[in-house]
């Protein structure tokens, strides 16, 4: 059901308006460094380029209940989507559109972190890598454990999203950390979090 979602997302996102990228690098003052990406995960394993555009295979999870018909591909402006033999679904498009989703993730992302920082009285600031791989979350350390565990997950769907457009596969981490005493107070690795 999850990835539903994500593809209604990918539909909404694609009209619009994309905001520039506000991204800071993740604090080195944190007691605990963020842990380094696996290797070869760099590489963009579910990514083929064809000059002027590109060929990305998608979990088969995501596209679950959506007829890849010529309507859907005419809607979404790709070029074409098919499923292949194991299940996955690849969207083959202009690396414009690549480009104009991952402007409206990053959109997204800026809208979010407002809106949490915002709403949330706990949290201070956020910090993370244009890449979207790292977040540390600054929140008021007397903050109630259990309470903090929630907070990464506002923001992991989102950055998800943001690698399978890249066609990386799926890795972040993200630690919550103490904005008076930069304690690292959880440290969450993902997909290994969920």
């Amino acid at each position: 059901m999850r990835w539903v979602s994500v593809v209604l997302l990918l539909v909404l996102l694609a009209g619009m308006a994309a905001c520039g990228s506000n991204a800071q690098s993740p604090s080195l003052n944190g007691n605990e460094q963020a842990q380094a990406p696996p290797a070869g995960l760099d590489d963009q394993p579910n990514l083929v380029d064809q000059g002027d555009s590109v060929a990305i295979t998608f979990p088969e999870e995501m596209f679950r209940d959506v007829a890849l018909s010529e309507e859907f591909i005419t809607y979404n402006n790709y070029i074409d989507a098919y499923t292949n033999s194991d299940g996955r679904v690849t969207v083959v498009m202009s690396k414009t559109r690549q480009a104009e989703f991952l402007e409206a993730f990053q959109g997204d992302v800026e809208y979010n972190i407002a809106y949490f920082i915002a709403e949330l009285a706990y949290l201070k600031e956020i910090r993370y890598t244009e890449d979207l791989r790292y977040m540390d979350l600054y929140v008021d350390g007397k903050t109630d454990t259990e309470e903090l565990r929630i907070a990464p997950y506002f923001f992991s769907g989102i950055f998800e999203q943001y690698q399978l457009m890249l066609g990386q596969e799926i890795w972040m981490t993200m630690r919550v950390i103490d904005a008076d005493t930069h304690e690292t107070i959880l440290h969450l690795v993902f997909p290994d979090g969920w």
